[in-house]
């Protein structure tokens, strides 16, 4: 993840994802790559809260039959909320929930509506 300040409470950024995932079904071993980007936007209400709102693109590969895979591209809009802590003068910790507004059950690579993230943001 990699942004910047437009002003005292407005962030914005982007991000790179990656996802490896290895699994076993029905006695079948599957493996497949996720990869995509996102980008944020992220409005500072008080000193360790913010709202943020993401574009999130993913090329998701999954099983089609018992002989490949397939991939196929989703778009998504998240809006949620955050905290961060202070690890030092230049670094943070931060937790993100987000919902994810365009969310489908039979068309999604996610399990449900709501999205976690975790990270530490560094400062130079």
């Amino acid at each position: 993840m990699i942004g910047t300040h437009l002003t005292q409470r407005i962030s914005v950024g982007m991000s790179l994802l990656y996802r490896y995932r290895r699994e076993k079904r029905s006695g079948r071993e599957f493996t497949s790559n996720d990869y995509g980007m996102a980008l944020f936007a992220r409005y500072r209400v008080a000193r360790s809260f913010y709202l943020e709102t993401d574009y999130e693109y993913l090329d998701h590969e999954f099983a089609r039959s018992e002989s490949g895979t397939t991939r196929r591209q989703y778009h998504s809009f998240l809006a949620g909320g955050g905290v961060t802590t202070p690890l030092s003068a230049n670094s943070v910790m931060y937790l993100s929930v987000l919902y994810n507004l365009n969310h489908d059950e039979s068309g999604t690579p996610y399990g449900d509506p709501w999205v976690v993230r975790f990270g530490i943001g560094v400062g130079f």
